[in-house]
């Protein structure tokens, strides 16, 4: 069964469409925008986990990101001009890997009495 659209419908549907237009070729320019970026993301990622690489191994999986913290000081020279230094510097200063946290249990569990073959015997605790 073949339905048809009314006039009425129709010229719902094409002012509708002329409405959406400009917004549907936004949406087709930002996803293409999207991929882009997304594949410009995978490269510098590949880049990154190249470099880091032999770190990684050596470390247990850690990168640079997890042990090296990048700070920037502000100092001045002898003619009093301002100058920047970058420094890295290790997160962890006593070791090289970060140290391993243990869960500990704050949590005191309590323990059921185990159930005594007296008490259900003898309900009533009369000997």
């Amino acid at each position: 069964m073949k339905k048809e659209f009314s006039k009425f419908f129709i010229a719902n549907l094409k002012r509708t469409a002329q409405i959406v237009n400009p917004l549907v070729k936004k949406k087709e320019k930002l996803q293409k925008t999207i991929a882009e970026k997304q594949a410009e993301l995978a490269e510098v990622e590949a880049d990154i986990e190249e470099y880091q690489g032999p770190i990684m191994r050596a470390t247990g999986g850690y990168t640079t990101e997890d042990l090296i913290t990048r700070t920037v000081v502000e100092s001045t020279d002898k003619e009093g001009k301002v100058i920047k230094q970058t420094r890295y510097e290790l997160t962890y200063p006593e070791t090289v890997i970060p140290p391993v946290e243990e869960e500990t249990s704050d949590a005191v569990e309590e323990e059921e009495p185990p159930l005594m073959i007296e008490d259900v015997m003898n309900p009533s605790n009369e000997i």
